[in-house]
C-alpha cells in the first residue's frame, strides 16, 4: 500500500507544447504546477537560473519538474535549488529517469490535474528513488530531462535554480503583460493578457498622457456631473483572471475581459514627480496615452509617476469628446 504523503509534492512540465513558455532567451521558465495530493487548483510559477536549456523552440516538453517539501506553494516566497549533475550523480538510471519523464509528458498532456492520478504517483516514486531523494524534507525541486529534450541536444539541468509562485514584485521583472484598447457595442475597453498574478488578485491602473518631460496621469471621475478635482481619483481598480483584466471580482464566464474607459470622464492630471494635481482635461482631443500598473496594490493616490511596479514602453492615439470621455483609439493589437 502507498503510504507517501503526496499533499507537499507537485508536477509541472518546463518546455514547449504546455502552458508553460520560455522567457529571456531561456534563463526563466513560466510553468503550470500541480498538486499530487488532490488540490485541484494549478498554481503558475518561475524557474529562474543561468541556463535551463537550450532548443526552445520544439512542441515537445523539455524536462518534469518535481518540487517536494511544499504544502501551499501559493504562499510560498521561493524555492532553491542546486540541481543535479546528471553525468556524476545518476549514471546508469538515466534511462530509468527519461522512461519516467517521458510517460508523464504523455500523462501531461491528457489535460486536467494529471499529477493526482495513480499512474503520475508510481513515476513519481521511481524517480524519487533513482535520484535518491526520499531523505529531503526541506523545500526542493528537480527538472528531469525528457527524451524529448535529450534527443534535440537540450542539455542537462545542474545548475542553481529558484523557483517563485506568480504574483508579486519579482515576477513583474520577468514577465511583462500586454494590453490594447478595443472598440466593442458603443464601449471603449482597456485590455491586458499576461498579467503575472493569481486569479483574483486586484491591480491598480493609471493611464499616462505622453508629455514633453515626464508624462502626466488622468484623473477620473465615474459621471460628468462630479467634476471636482479634489474627489477625483487616478486608480482604475482591475482584478485578474487567467491573466486577463476584468472590472470586477467574478465567477468564470460572467463577464467580458477589459474595462470600460468610456464610462468615465477626465477631469484632471497628476503632473511632474511630486503628486501635483492639475485642471488640463482633454476636451475635443486626441492624445498618445500609455498605462501603467501602480506600485501600491490598493493605490495609494498620492502616488506619481516614478512608482509603477510596471509601464508600457508604448504609446496609442486615444480621441476624447467634448465631456472629456475616452471615445475613440487606435489599435494596434497587443503591445506591450
Amino acid at each position: 500500500m502507498d503510504s507517501m504523503d503526496y499533499s507537499d509534492k507537485w508536477l509541472g512540465i518546463a518546455g514547449g507544447g504546455f502552458s508553460g513558455s520560455a522567457i529571456i532567451g531561456g534563463s526563466v521558465y513560466q510553468l503550470t504546477m500541480w498538486n499530487m495530493g488532490g488540490d485541484p487548483v494549478p498554481v503558475q510559477a518561475l524557474i529562474t537560473g543561468g541556463r535551463i536549456g537550450v532548443s526552445l523552440q520544439v512542441d515537445a516538453g523539455h524536462a518534469v519538474c518535481l518540487l517536494t517539501g511544499v504544502k501551499n506553494l501559493r504562499v510560498q516566497s521561493k524555492v532553491e535549488s542546486s540541481g543535479i549533475d546528471w553525468g556524476l550523480s545518476v549514471g546508469a538510471k538515466i534511462d530509468s529517469l527519461l522512461k519516467g519523464s517521458g510517460e508523464l509528458v504523455k500523462l501531461a498532456a491528457k489535460g486536467g490535474n494529471w499529477a493526482g492520478q495513480e499512474a503520475a504517483k508510481a513515476i513519481v516514486q521511481k524517480e524519487m528513488g533513482d535520484l535518491d531523494i526520499f531523505s529531503k524534507t526541506k523545500a526542493d525541486f528537480v527538472l528531469i530531462p525528457t527524451p524529448a529534450s535529450v534527443g534535440i541536444g537540450a542539455g542537462l539541468w545542474y545548475e542553481w535554480q529558484t523557483m517563485r509562485p506568480v504574483g508579486g514584485d519579482q515576477t513583474w521583472r520577468y514577465l511583462k503583460p500586454k494590453w490594447r484598447v478595443t472598440s466593442n457595442a458603443g464601449r471603449l475597453l482597456l485590455r491586458m493578457t499576461d498579467i503575472p498574478e493569481p486569479d483574483g488578485t486586484p491591480i491598480v491602473l493609471r493611464v499616462l498622457f505622453d508629455r514633453f518631460g515626464p508624462d502626466t496621469t488622468a484623473i477620473w471621475s465615474s459621471s460628468q456631473p462630479h467634476r471636482s478635482l479634489r474627489s477625483g481619483n487616478p486608480n482604475i481598480l482591475g482584478y485578474v483572471y487567467g491573466g486577463k483584466l476584468y472590472p470586477s471580482q467574478r465567477a468564470v464566464g460572467d463577464l467580458d475581459d477589459g474595462i470600460d474607459l468610456s464610462e468615465r470622464v477626465q477631469i484632471g492630471s497628476v503632473t511632474g514627480w511630486g503628486g501635483n494635481r492639475s485642471s488640463e482635461i482633454m476636451v475635443d482631443r486626441t492624445v498618445g496615452v500609455s498605462i501603467a500598473v501602480s506600485e501600491n496594490r490598493y493605490g495609494d493616490v498620492t502616488y506619481a509617476n516614478n512608482t509603477f511596479r510596471w509601464r508600457s514602453n508604448n504609446y496609442i492615439k486615444v480621441r476624447f469628446n467634448s465631456q472629456g470621455s475616452p471615445v475613440g483609439a487606435e489599435d494596434r493589437y497587443w503591445i506591450q
